[in-house]
């Protein structure tokens, strides 16, 4: 199965779609494992956990961002995002 191209969908799009949400929260468990095994980041939890805790992350953050929020919902995000892959 093929992700949609970038820029084509938003995670928002996603939500709902048990299929590709489970296809994109398994790339982002490969792509933890993998920088886990090169040295390149660290996580505290399993790949599969920090997936599932960083997909809900950004899947949050995009919501609260389309809500007449203050800006900085994505920012904060990538500053979490950063603590939890400690990079």
């Amino acid at each position: 199965m093929q992700l949609p191209a970038p820029g084509q969908v938003t995670i928002c799009d996603l939500a709902g779609n048990g299929r590709l949400e489970g296809e994109l929260r398994h790339r982002l468990e490969r792509m933890i494992a993998d920088g886990v095994a090169d040295g390149s980041l660290s996580v505290d939890d399993t790949p599969r956990a920090t997936a599932e805790v960083l997909y809900d992350l950004w899947l949050g953050a995009r919501h609260d961002r389309e809500d007449p929020q203050p800006p900085g919902q994505l920012d904060r995000a990538m500053a979490v995002t950063r603590r939890i892959l400690h990079v």
